[in-house]
Parts: C-alpha cells; structure tokens; sequence
C-alpha cells in the first residue's frame, strides 16, 4: 500500500502541477432560460468534448448536490446563499430543494419548482422507491409529493442525531447501495444516534462515519469511519465496493483523498488520537486511495456508460470546490482494494466557481454543478462571502456522440411487464435501465420473480446474474 500511494502522489503531481494535458477551450452554449447578465467563465476540458451550461439563474441560484428521478427530472439542493451557524439555521430553515426539469428534452432546463421548502443545509438528492431522500441536518429525510404537483407535502425524518455548524461539514447524501440499502457521510461534529423507533441506541461518539438504514429507516448501522474532518460524497461499484471523497483526511500536510470505504474499517487523520480510539481495530489505519493534496474534495461519481469511450467505464470523476476543477481517477483492481492514476479532466477559470458535485446523465454525459461564491465558513480560501456570483449546472459531452434510444427505458411498460421481461433487462446496455429493472423486481417479490431470477441465474450472462444477486439480497 505504502508503494501504491507512492506510486499514486508521483502521477498526481505530474498530472495536477505540470504536465501536459490535451485540453480545448469550449464555447459554451447557454440554456435559453439563462439571465442574459449570466456569463459563464472559461472553461476547459480535454479535446473532443463540449460544454454547456444547461441551468442557471433564475431556475438555480447556489446549487449544491442533486440527482435524476426515472423520467429524467433533477432534483437540486440549494441555498439561498447565506453563511449561517447551526443555531440560525435551526431558527430560519432557509433553505429549499429545487425540482428541474426538462420539458422539451432538448437536453437544456427550463422548468424550475421549490420541491421542498424550510429546510436547514440540504447536501443530496436520491431519487427512490416514489420518494426523495435527502440529508439535511441534523438527519436524512423522505420527501413525499402525494399529489403530483411537483411539491412535497409529506416529509418523514428517517434518521436523526447528527450535530453540525453549519459549515457543510455535516451530513451529506444518502446513496443507494445495490444491495437496497441507503448510505450518507457525517463528519467530525459528534453524533447520538437511535435506531428510528428509538428504541435502541446506535453510537454516540465524536468521529466521522459512513452510515447506513433501509429506506423506511430501519436497521441503522455504522459502515466505517475515523478522524477525518469531513466524507463528502459516496459512489458504489458495480460489485458493492463503496467508494467515498473526504476533506482533510490528514492534517499536515493536508490531505483531501480518494477512500475505499470498507466495513468496518478505521482511517485516519493521525492527529485525531482521541477520536480514533473510538474504533475497534485489529492492526494499522487504512490508508487511502488516491490522496489530492488540498483541493477541497466534494462530489464524485463513477462512470457507468460507454458513451466517452470503454476506456471511461467505471472512472471515476472527483470535484475540488477550491481549485476549480473535476479529475477523472482510472482505478484497477489489486487484491481487495484499488490502484489507480488521475488525470484532470475539467477546469473553470474563475475563482468564483466552485465545483460541489458532479453526476452521469442517462445519456452518459457528465453535469458539473457550480455553487457560486457565496461559501464562505467553510472554505479554506473564500474569505469574504460574494452570494451576488451565483452558480449553475454545466453538461460535458463527447462531440459527436451518439445518444442511445430511450436511455431512461420510458418506453418500458414497467407496470404490467411480467418479471421475466424484466429480468431480461438486467444486463440491459443502458445503465439507467439496468438500475430500474433491480429495482422494480426486488419491489415485487413473489413466486414469478424468484422462477425468473432462477433462469437469470443458469443461463444469464455474467452480469445479469451479478445484478439479480443483489436482486435476491434486496
């Protein structure tokens, strides 16, 4: 591991502090719905991509986290630009979740609805399951929209007990593990933590956590954790690996890292004696996977499509709020874990932009979120808060790429479909409706889905038998 991290700082500091990488300066194309007084900043990304700037103001304004429902709306948690303690934000409840949506599929937002009002620092956006699950302090919600109208009118805090200040380094998700099961970051705050009938407590400790419960709230369990500052964000292989960005991982030298999240692991920072205490261990700290230096790690996710190329699958994509930038990580497998090499793949040039976190499409393009510059508590470089640059959301695409028919498998007639039919789309080439077809059999149950996960299991190719494993363990 030692030679790995090596091996891993070499590469990162050629790539980040010099060396050369093949990049174009896009024109941007504008979504119509932009304020014509919004500009966007320079952009840069590798040679045969594009860059447009799909949402903006008056539909966003300081975007934070977000992600997709199965008909393509994005769901975006915002601020409306203030730096406020836990206390103020307790009494104000400021801010909002944000639907937005696609009328005329042209690929660029026009639609924008407050999905969800009064809430403190929402940081995620999990589309499950006719529900919306977000973090928000102090614990992870479902948000319900009974009626259709595009507004939330049913809200249920499913998890709760985490502490915060108010500077972003609190909870932060969920995402869904294709084992069925929700998984959120919380950073170093404390935390007391009871299973949601309150009946039992989980942990009651300082440390940072990676967490998990079923989607009605159940079964509340610490995956791993140690004395890092601040896990941001999480993204899941195909085999269950859970990969996670963390701030300030080390101290000195700071260190904002790559982690490979396994259960019930201890990590550092070394300098958190206490706290690490905390953790049950059975030899040394583990270490990271990719360690960034200071960049201020936010989202990430994993490249799921074909549609940059083979070479791009199962990449994964890293923001850096403070340096404007999104690396792409090639990872390789090596006994348990992950070597890897990181290139840059995307730079704004405006130290007003501030990338917070960045998702695959359906159609296999990239969306980038800039916040804005009204961060300021909790950013190591913005000293004055600046909420008049607001941020938007940027789609990266291949040029020339050719978008797969019905990405989303709208056309599918989820509901009346008998389980064999939807069982033969779970080596589906469109990752979307792969993700749906294990969503809607583990849903059902029943005598019809277990005979067609059986002859998924004998006669499927590798990973349809894969997926309908996790099928079964849902």
């Amino acid at each position: 591991m030692n030679h790995r991290v090596r091996v891993c700082s070499a590469i990162l500091s050629g790539v980040l502090f010099g060396s050369s990488v093949f990049v174009a300066e896009s024109a941007i194309r504008k979504a119509p719905k932009i304020d014509p007084a919004y500009n966007p900043p320079k952009i840069t990304v590798p040679d045969g991509f594009e860059v447009e700037l799909v949402a903006g103001p008056p539909l966003v304004h300081h975007p934070i986290m977000a992600g997709f429902d199965d008909e393509g709306r994005l769901f975006v948690s915002e601020t409306v630009g203030l730096n406020l303690n836990n206390r103020d934000l307790d009494k104000q409840t400021p801010n909002h979740m944000t639907l937005l949506e696609d009328v005329n599929g042209d690929g660029f937002f026009d639609r924008s609805t407050e999905f969800a009002d009064k809430m403190t620092f929402p940081q995620g956006g999990l589309w499950h399951d006719g529900a919306l699950y977000v973090c928000s302090p102090p614990g992870l919600w479902r948000l319900e929209d009974t009626d259709g109208d595009g507004v939330s009118d049913k809200r249920d805090q499913i998890a709760t007990g985490f502490a915060y200040t108010g500077n972003a380094a609190d909870v932060h998700g969920p995402f869904l593990h294709p084992n069925g099961r929700l998984y959120w970051c919380h950073g170093r705050k404390g935390h007391e933590v009871y299973q949601n009938d309150g009946s039992t407590l989980v942990s009651k400790n300082k440390g940072a956590r990676i967490w998990s419960c079923n989607p009605d709230g159940s079964d509340i369990q610490v995956h791993a954790g140690g004395g890092m500052d601040n896990p941001t964000e999480l993204t899941i292989t195909p085999e269950g690996d859970i990969l996670g960005s963390v701030n300030l991982f080390y101290g000195r030298p700071r260190g904002d890292v790559l982690v490979h999240w396994l259960y019930g692991g201890a990590y550092p920072r070394h300098d958190q004696v206490a706290v690490v205490a905390e953790f049950k261990r059975t030899g040394d700290l583990l270490k990271e996977v990719v360690n960034f230096g200071h960049v201020a790690v936010s989202g990430l996710t994993r490249y799921q499509s074909g549609a940059f190329g083979a070479g791009f699958r199962d990449n994964v994509f890293v923001t850096f709020f403070n340096t404007h930038k999104v690396t792409r990580t090639i990872l390789e497998r090596e006994g348990s874990s992950f070597t890897s090499r990181t290139e840059e793949f995307f730079e704004a040039h405006s130290d007003e932009f501030h990338c917070t976190d960045v998702l695959e499409d359906a159609d296999g393009s990239l969306l980038v979120i800039d916040t804005g510059g009204w961060f300021r508590i909790g950013c190591p470089t913005s000293q004055i808060a600046k909420p008049e640059f607001r941020g938007g959301i940027y789609r990266i695409r291949m040029k020339g790429a050719k978008v797969p028919d019905d990405p989303r498998g709208r056309g599918v007639d989820w509901a009346n479909s008998p389980a064999s039919g939807i069982a033969t789309l779970l080596d589906d080439p469109r990752f979307a409706v792969r993700d749906r077809a294990m969503r809607e059999l583990a849903a059902r149950k029943g005598r019809d889905v277990a005979l067609a996960l059986d002859a998924t299991m004998e006669n499927g190719s590798a990973v349809a038998r894969r997926d309908a494993i996790w099928v079964l363990a849902r």
